[in-house]
């Protein structure tokens, strides 16, 4: 236990200077640890501290506060997106739609500044989600206005033009975020889903596509790019795509049989090479595992 406990003990040193590293307050350390305490007490009596491999400890906590003490003191600009993506997190965790604009109303009203901000914007994407798409567009107006290369409002506004069905709205909206962010993730995302709401496979599985290479460790990517290459008539690219997923996955028998298939659908020597050398390696893979 003495070992795991050290271990701990280097996780949390490490893992805050790597927060200094990237401009985040150390302090916040202890205060996060703190609401893991308090939560950790919704689910009645725990073990003995010298039990537990990760405790949340008053001790680890005050070991978190004398460590930030160590880095010089400097102030830290709230990111006014973090708020934005905590409504968005938030809507995800209420499965009713009415409940969440009921909700977001509710928080609306009491909050201030920047989380009355952003409970609007949660406002606007549970009344867009909940079908009343011209309240959402007629609060999502002026927030578009003061900012009008935000990100998060723009995909907002995607939304609603994705819930109406004003598909080439969205996606000219979606193509000018793209052009001004190359590459951007859920922007990408969004287009494709946009795509793919319209009809428009083929292009959906060129967009997913050419993101993949960007991405390649991302399994989720490699799921949706199999999808949509399947209604795109792409049987050849599902099953590599499938691969890939299911290699990603640590699952190394089906990852293989899908690239068996892919082999016979190879056009072309190259392509063969190609292949036959990812099997080779996922069978390295599949051993290494134990699953061979």
């Amino acid at each position: 236990m003495r070992y795991s406990r050290q271990h701990e003990q280097e996780a949390d040193r490490v893992g805050m200077q790597n927060l200094v590293a990237a401009g985040y307050d150390p302090n916040a350390t202890a205060g996060m640890f703190e609401v893991m305490q308090a939560e950790s007490r919704k689910y009645g009596s725990r073990p003995p501290e010298f039990l537990l491999t990760h405790p949340l400890t008053e001790r680890r906590i005050a070991d978190a506060r004398n460590r930030a003490g160590q880095y010089p003191r400097r102030m830290y600009q709230d990111n006014p997106d973090f708020h934005l993506m905590r409504a968005r997190v938030a809507l995800t965790q209420i499965e009713d739609p009415a409940e969440a604009v009921a909700h977001f109303r509710k928080q609306r009203k009491e909050s201030h500044g920047a989380e009355a901000v952003a409970a609007q914007y949660g406002l606007v994407l549970a009344l867009t989600r909940n079908g009343e798409t011209a309240e959402a567009r007629t609060l999502l107006k002026p927030m578009r206005e003061f900012k009008p290369s935000s990100i998060p409002y723009g995909l907002a506004g995607a939304d609603i033009a994705l819930q109406e069905e004003r598909f080439e709205d969205a996606v000219a909206t979606l193509q000018r975020g793209l052009e001004l962010v190359p590459g951007n993730h859920p922007i990408t995302i969004q287009l494709a889903k946009t795509y793919f709401k319209a009809g428009r496979y083929t292009e959906a599985d060129e967009l997913l596509t050419a993101h993949a290479e960007v991405k390649p460790t991302n399994a989720i990517l490699w799921y949706w790019l199999a999808e949509v290459q399947g209604l795109a008539g792409n049987v050849y690219g599902v099953h590599q795509s499938r691969a890939q997923y299911y290699f990603l996955n640590g699952a190394m028998p089906p990852a293989l049989e899908q690239i068996d298939l892919a082999l016979k659908l190879a056009p072309n020597d190259v392509e063969v090479e190609r292949l036959n050398q990812r099997r080779g390696f996922f069978i390295q893979v599949g051993h290494a595992l134990g699953q061979f």
